[in-house]
């Protein structure tokens, strides 16, 4: 969480709040709802993270993603998940069955209509506005700064305690949805790369939290502080 704030700060975030914003406040309640998979309330709090979902969607479309994320954690992380998973599915379906009944008995159904087929899907791709150079440039060394945390990861805990590979393939998993949300989503630089923030804040708190200590670890979490800040 201090990462977060400090890279969310340090980036210039704050200064405009898209929902994008608060796409990451969703991401955050979703991880620690799913923080256990042994406990007796699983049941619950996966319907909880489907209902989360379906409200992050209501606010930034892209954000459905985020049910592919919650499936894959359960099919990593639990033998028995066929449940789980209808249940956070159910949980999605509920909510939307819930605005779809209030605009269709408002008589406002041209509205869902209208804000499903307008959203500018992809507008990364189908812009011919070219970022600025720095931003393109701060972006490689961020997308670098990440592989270099995940590589690193891998081969520390490769051989380690299964919990900890399992809790790492999840981050992983996180990540590949936050690129494919980056891309669907109707951002440009550097706005798109608030979805990161995320994943490089859980993989810097790992790389800090490792038995052994490596002073290069430090040295590239502060220098990739201050390229965010410039």
């Amino acid at each position: 969480l201090i990462f977060y704030l400090l890279f969310l700060i340090c980036g210039g975030f704050l200064n405009e709040i898209t929902p994008a914003f608060f796409t990451n406040l969703f991401i955050l309640l979703i991880i620690n709802l799913n923080s256990n998979y042994l406990s007796e309330t699983i049941k619950s709090r996966v319907f909880l993270s489907g209902v989360l979902t379906g409200i992050a969607s209501l606010i930034d479309p892209v954000s459905l993603v985020l049910l592919f994320f919650v499936i894959a954690t359960l099919i990593v992380n639990r033998f028995n998940k066929s449940k789980e998973i209808v249940i956070a599915i159910i949980g999605l379906v509920i909510l939307y069955l819930y605005f779809f009944s209030y605009y269709f008995f408002t008589d406002q159904l041209e509205i869902i209509k209208k804000l499903c087929t307008d959203f500018p899907y992809f507008i990364f791709l189908k812009s011919n506005i070219i970022p600025p150079v720095w931003q393109i440039v701060k972006t490689i060394i961020w997308l670098l700064v990440v592989l270099y945390a995940l590589f690193t990861l891998k081969l520390q805990y490769d051989n380690k305690l299964i919990v900890m590979r399992k809790r790492l393939i999840a981050i992983h998993l996180l990540l590949i949805g936050i690129i494919v949300m980056m891309f669907l989503s109707s951002y440009q630089l550097p706005g798109m790369t608030l979805y990161l923030l995320i994943p490089t804040t859980l993989y810097f708190s790992i790389l800090l939290q490792m038995n052994q200590r490596v002073l290069v670890h430090d040295i590239v979490i502060t220098a990739f502080t201050i390229v965010l800040c410039i």
